[in-house]
């Protein structure tokens, strides 16, 4: 059996033992890592302080928000108030068995009542002369503007009065500012002067506002009108 220092010497002899040394390191190389490693470093530092920067929510102090956001009772006072120019103004009520209605007109106007017809229609004067008219008629078939017409003609002949003419070819339909559909004639022949009319055929009535042109009593005659539109309406 062979002993163990003998197999140790035969394995020696086969393997020679090599003695590892450790190379020297290249200066140049260690100062080009060292460099590297600080310029990383400087940028990330550098990126990490801009986001920060940009990303932080300045901090405002309440009385600098103040000043800087107007208050809700400021921002009202400022907002322009819309006067209603029609506030003062008298308002005519007419009410038949079919319909009930209402519009305002100047406080300055009067109104002077048809005593032939015995109702509520008649004319709005200002300063001795008429400017508007209410006035109506029966209508208790709904029957067009035209067969209207028609039917007023044959009595006109008999009875010996003019017909009102609700029907023209040249008749607008227009919507007034409280839902009522009208038709307008712009310019036609009514005593003493030229006139314009809104009919408003209703429920088996057929009304009528007659405008009379009086600028030179009105100048703002136009813009009254309007106002006087924008308030009629059924009840």
């Amino acid at each position: 059996m062979p002993s163990v220092t003998n197999t140790t010497q035969q394995e020696n002899e086969t393997f020679p033992q090599q003695n590892f040394s450790p190379k020297p390191v290249n200066p140049l190389k260690t100062i080009l890592l060292v460099l590297i490693g600080v310029i990383l470093i400087s940028s990330i530092a550098c990126v990490a302080f801009w986001y920060g920067r940009n990303s932080q929510t300045p901090v405002v102090s309440e009385e600098d928000a103040e000043e800087a956001t107007p208050s809700t009772e400021k921002a009202k006072e400022e907002l322009p108030v819309a006067t209603d120019e029609t506030a003062g103004w008298k308002t005519y009520v007419y009410s038949d068995t079919q319909n009930e209605l209402e519009f305002k007109y100047p406080e300055e106007w009067e109104f002077k009542q048809y005593e032939e017809f015995g109702d509520e229609t008649g004319e709005f004067w200002y300063k001795s002369s008429p400017v508007m008219s209410f006035s109506y008629v029966d209508n208790p078939n709904d029957l067009s503007l035209e067969a209207l017409d028609q039917t007023l003609k044959r009595y006109s002949d008999v009875e010996g009065w003019s017909t009102p003419g609700f029907y023209s070819k040249d008749n607008q339909l227009v919507n007034l500012l409280g839902g009522v559909a009208a038709y307008y004639q712009k310019e036609l022949f009514c005593e003493p002067s030229v006139c314009q009319r809104y009919i408003i055929p209703q429920n088996g009535k057929v009304y009528t506002l007659q405008i009379f042109p009086r600028t030179d009593l009105i100048p703002n005659q136009i813009k009254i009108i309007d106002q006087i539109l924008s308030t009629f309406k059924f009840l």
